[in-house]
């Protein structure tokens, strides 16, 4: 069966372990040409040999820090063999420091947030150009935990706070990049079983605070919940999600089969403050 992805290229980031190398085999099955990168050289290795060989997909990779602007630049004019590139699902980040923000490392704080956010704008931006160019492209950016939504998680400030302003930066590029045929989306994977959740459990309770650590530890052992996340970003690099941009949406709440152009209209499925105007939106028929 064709698919939507049948000779086109993405370009994944983090894609050496976790949820971006469940993502790039993902796309491989789609019948996709792949750009994998990793900050891990044998990481980013193993990961193509696996997926060449389950696949026979073309998986042109890089070992790269993608909060050093220049060495993505490079990134982009390496792989410009690899022909234009369509996609880019930026899953590459880090948790940063877990605790009460008095008593984390501050440094280690502003590292997560130069990776997080600015290893997804660091992307965006080399990439954009090329896309621009074709007329065409879509764009995956994680947000994560926490971002919208009454329960914001304590111990987990500098991730929560570059994930909401992921989201913040997608919205923009959604507006800046529309009129060259580029789509720009954030999605929130929930929680999934990885070694990327890993400190929180190893800094124990104290650290993270039950609420937090009982939240992460129940979502261990269940690598199943990739499924409504690899569903929802094959929904966006597909050309059924043309009508969406510049929204933030969540593999937990939002199904691809379900979501209709209304839901995506005005405020809804992006950062706003409820405020009145919010309010009346309720009770108005989308336009």
């Amino acid at each position: 069966m064709s698919s939507a992805l049948d000779g086109k290229t993405c370009v994944v980031t983090g894609a050496g372990r976790g949820i971006g190398k469940m993502i790039a085999a993902d796309l491989a099955a789609q019948g996709a040409s792949l750009v994998l990168c990793s900050r891990t050289g044998a990481e980013i290795e193993a990961t193509a040999r696996e997926i060449r060989a389950a696949y026979g997909a073309h998986v042109h990779t890089n070992a790269v820090d993608v909060s050093d602007p220049a060495a993505v630049a490079a990134l982009a004019r390496s792989c410009a063999d690899a022909g234009p590139i369509f996609g880019l699902v930026n899953c590459a980040g880090v948790l940063g420091p877990v605790g009460r923000i008095d008593t984390v490392d501050l440094n280690d704080w502003l590292d997560a947030i130069a990776i997080n956010i600015g290893g997804t704008a660091a992307t965006c931006s080399a990439f954009a150009a090329g896309m621009i160019a074709a007329g065409e492209g879509s764009i995956v950016n994680f947000s994560g935990a926490g971002v919208g939504g009454p329960n914001p998680p304590g111990r987990m400030s500098s991730y929560t706070a570059s994930k909401a302003a992921i989201v913040a930066l997608t919205e923009v590029l959604g507006v800046e990049l529309a009129p060259h045929g580029v789509r720009v989306n954030a999605i929130a994977p929930g929680a999934i079983a990885t070694s990327f959740m890993r400190p929180v459990l190893d800094g124990g309770r104290e650290l993270a605070g039950d609420v937090l650590y009982d939240q992460i530890a129940q979502g261990q052992g269940n690598p199943a919940l990739i499924e409504p996340t690899l569903r929802l970003i094959r929904f966006l690099l597909s050309p059924e999600s043309a009508y969406v941009s510049g929204r933030f949406l969540s593999a937990r709440w939002d199904d691809p089969a379900t979501l209709e152009a209304e839901a995506v209209s005005g405020s809804r499925l992006t950062l706003r403050r409820i405020d009145g105007a919010l309010f009346d939106e309720v009770d108005r028929k989308p336009t």
